[in-house]
């Protein structure tokens, strides 16, 4: 089974490059980026997606400026801190990608491990290994 972990202090995070990657595999359309700018969550330019370190993309296009109230789920929005670290596609990035994959405090790896080991992933200030489980008493 690979799993997908970060190895550097930071966090677990996909590059806006591995964010529209995942998007064009599983919906078949480049995604939509949207920022902060004066307060409101405003629909970007691809040059404003370059230069701008918080963005949110969603697989569809939700208008110039996206509701305050808004449900992001129900709005299509692309986490690029996935929960499931085996998901085949984010795996698919990872490979392709290689490097160009990792945002700003992430090196993100794949660990391939035995499909019938009970594993989970430990962090120590977001920099990840991937464990075997098993009891523990205190």
């Amino acid at each position: 089974m690979k799993i997908l972990i970060n190895t550097c202090f930071g966090g677990f995070c996909f590059s806006d490059e591995a964010v529209a990657l995942y998007c064009q595999k599983r919906y078949q359309r480049s995604p939509v980026f949207y920022g902060r700018k004066n307060g409101n969550m405003v629909r970007l330019t691809h040059v404003e997606v370059k230069n701008d370190h918080l963005i949110y993309a969603f697989t569809e296009d939700n208008g110039p400026v996206l509701p305050a109230n808004a449900d992001w789920d129900e709005m299509g929005y692309i986490n690029p801190r996935p929960s499931d670290r085996t998901d085949p596609l984010w795996v698919e990035v990872a490979q392709e990608l290689g490097t160009g994959a990792n945002s700003s405090s992430s090196d993100i790896v794949i660990v391939d491990v035995p499909d019938d080991v009970k594993w989970f992933i430990s962090d120590y200030d977001g920099s990840e290994h991937v464990a075997e489980s098993h009891r523990t008493w205190c």
